[in-house]
């Protein structure tokens, strides 16, 4: 199956490598929305080749605007949204290659018990109606000044970040 790694940015020359490096072999496509950065991040995008879409924009500070035009152009069944200032693990993406490569099943009822899925942003309808598992919360670890947040419920911090194309919407 195909999958789209999908960007938003705003001056991130120092950032963007993290998600370019570790997902590039991983993805099909990239697409980068970038909401008009006066830095390199452009010309950064630019040199990881063919496989990137870049996408203009002059809304810097509306990601979830921008977020949402990477999904409207992604091609792929399935959506690897990361943050320009994240990386996925090797652990992760061995994860992430069994999920898209499979067919996995749940029944309705155990939908309808997980209340994190369904206060999620997903569309609850497709959830219901559909046997399928359409998208993965991905245990996220903050960093402040360098080091790892441990405590004070900062992990895991899940936030879903792989998920089929046409199921999320960014408000």
């Amino acid at each position: 199956m195909k999958l789209s790694l999908c960007i938003a940015t705003y001056n991130e020359e120092t950032n963007l490598h993290y998600p370019l490096d570790s997902a590039y072999n991983l993805v099909d496509e990239v697409i980068v929305v970038d909401g008009g950065s006066t830095d390199k991040t452009i010309q950064i995008a630019k040199s990881y080749g063919n496989k990137v879409k870049i996408i203009q924009t002059n809304n810097p500070p509306m990601f979830h605007i921008n977020k949402q035009k990477a999904l409207d152009a992604a091609s792929g069944e399935w959506i690897l949204q990361l943050d320009a200032d994240e990386a996925v693990t090797d652990e992760l993406k061995e994860e992430i290659i069994r999920i898209v490569n499979s067919e996995f099943r749940i029944q309705n009822s155990e939908l309808k018990k997980s209340k994190k899925i369904l206060n999620s942003k997903l569309n609850s309808e497709l959830l219901i109606h559909n046997s399928e598992f359409v998208a993965y919360y991905v245990p996220r670890k903050n960093w402040f000044l360098n080091r790892f947040l441990m405590k004070g419920g900062q992990y895991p911090d899940y936030t879903i970040r792989l998920y089929r194309n046409g199921v999320v919407k960014f408000p």
